[in-house]
């Protein structure tokens, strides 16, 4: 015959609390992931790696243009208030493309805009994926592709997005 012994009321209430705290608790730990702070904002994001300074998160893609086997999309961070291009070529880019691709951001901080305050590049090839440093969310900003066989006038030789 067993004999069984009856836990005092008040242990077994506090063991259900405590079992139901953890139930309730414990998905919402888990549900939770952890996002990087942004490290930038504004004119401290000019120059700076998207996501190294945390704003890729979030991130919405406000503008793009494909052409000849490249997309280039103009990238907005609320967060850090900075544009990016983002840029993935296919592997059909155009051979006489392929050496060098250069995908531009530009921004300016005058509402005219006769000048560029900002322009970060970088380089592209069939079948990758890159993306430009940020510019600050001032007056107007947008995401190009640069001939490599432009000259130093920034505008000839280029396909480019609306200004945002």
């Amino acid at each position: 015959m067993h004999v069984f012994r009856r836990w005092p009321a008040q242990k077994t209430i506090a063991a259900v609390s405590v079992l139901a705290t953890m139930a309730v608790a414990m998905p919402l730990v888990a549900a939770t992931p952890a996002v990087a702070a942004a490290t930038c904002y504004a004119t401290s994001c000019a120059g700076r790696e998207p996501r190294a300074a945390g704003c890729v998160a979030g991130a919405e893609r406000i503008a793009s243009i494909t052409f000849d086997g490249l997309t280039i999309r103009l990238i907005y961070s609320r967060k850090c208030y900075a544009f990016w291009a983002k840029a993935e070529a296919s592997s059909k880019l155009r051979a006489d493309f392929s050496n060098l691709n250069y995908v531009q951001v530009r921004g300016n901080t005058t509402k005219k805009g006769s000048s560029l305050r900002y322009r970060y590049a970088t380089e592209i090839e069939s079948g990758e994926e890159t993306w430009t440093q940020m510019v600050p969310a001032k007056y107007w900003t947008n995401a190009c592709w640069v001939s490599p066989t432009a000259d130093s006038d920034p505008v000839n030789g280029s396909v480019c997005t609306a200004r945002y």
